[in-house]
């Protein structure tokens, strides 16, 4: 019989290998990845519809780019303008006043 210490010792040296070998590779994780996308990607990330999302383009209200006639935006963007339009909560509001 195999002793247990052992296998366990053999598996946090591989689990050990695996970090180091994570670590010492490039800094690309989904979240930092930005994605760079058509009107679908706004659509996905805003949930507004297709005509509100030209609207918003049109009056220059929503992150995006143009190139010839193609739209472009990016997820990072589209995120950071959904979050900055973020409104506090009735808690936070009255944390705010108490604090006042």
């Amino acid at each position: 019989m195999e002793n247990p210490f052992h296998v366990l010792e053999a598996k946090l040296n591989s689990i050990e290998t695996l970090l180091i070998d994570i670590r010492n590779k490039p800094n690309v994780t989904p979240e930092s990845k930005d994605e760079i996308g058509g009107v679908e990607l706004a659509r996905k990330i805003t949930g507004y519809s297709l005509p509100t999302i030209y609207g918003l383009v049109s009056a220059r209200k929503i992150p995006h780019s143009k190139v010839g006639k193609k739209l472009f935006f990016s997820r990072d963007e589209l995120s950071q303008w959904v979050k900055a339009g973020k409104r506090a909560s009735v808690a936070e509001l009255k944390e705010k006043a108490r604090t006042f």
